[in-house]
């Protein structure tokens, strides 16, 4: 079960959610991995079964992140 965060900022990102790009653990590449979180603009966080780190996954395409970061 997925447990939804409450939102910190009043200015959360309106990502496009059919761009969005599934990865597997960032330090280990283990795709084994469960959904934690569900974060309030969508993004799921997920906890790897092999390291335990947390990461987004599936995570904003590089274009939505340049956008952003652009403004």
């Amino acid at each position: 079960m997925i447990k939804a965060l409450n939102k910190l900022d009043s200015l959360i990102p309106n990502w496009d959610l059919d761009d969005l790009i599934e990865r597997a653990c960032p330090f280990c590449m283990s795709k084994d991995s469960n959904a934690k979180y569900l974060r309030p603009d969508q993004l799921v966080i997920r906890s790897c079964n092999i390291c335990n780190t947390y990461f987004i996954s599936p995570a904003p395409s590089e274009t939505q992140l340049n956008k952003l970061y652009s403004k």
